[in-house]
């Protein structure tokens, strides 16, 4: 119970972050990403990358709540690119 309880209260906490930053930067007019090389990192690439080390490298309750917010991450990812009306998720895309 104290490992769902931990999923579920790190996901959900990780997608209204998300979403509550998101909209905080929009309303000011910020337009914020990450470039490395010339490829554009999503945000949904740190979820992946929470979800691998919670699930590979750590254990006990750590593990529940860095898989909680990959988990959390990549379902506000997800959510966002379906409103938009994008395909899938987009972990990196090359800048034209």
């Amino acid at each position: 119970m104290l490992y769902a309880t931990a999923i579920l209260s790190s996901a959900t906490v990780s997608y209204f972050a998300h979403h509550w930053a998101e909209a905080f930067l929009k309303n000011r007019g910020a337009n914020i990403r990450l470039v490395v090389k010339g490829y554009h990192v999503h945000h949904s690439f740190f979820g992946a990358l929470f979800l691998l080390i919670g699930i590979v490298f750590t254990s006990s309750v750590v593990a529940a709540i860095m898989a909680g917010y990959g988990v959390g991450n990549l379902w506000h990812h997800k959510i966002t690119h379906n409103r938009a009306q994008e395909k899938g998720l987009v972990f990196l895309n090359k800048l034209k």
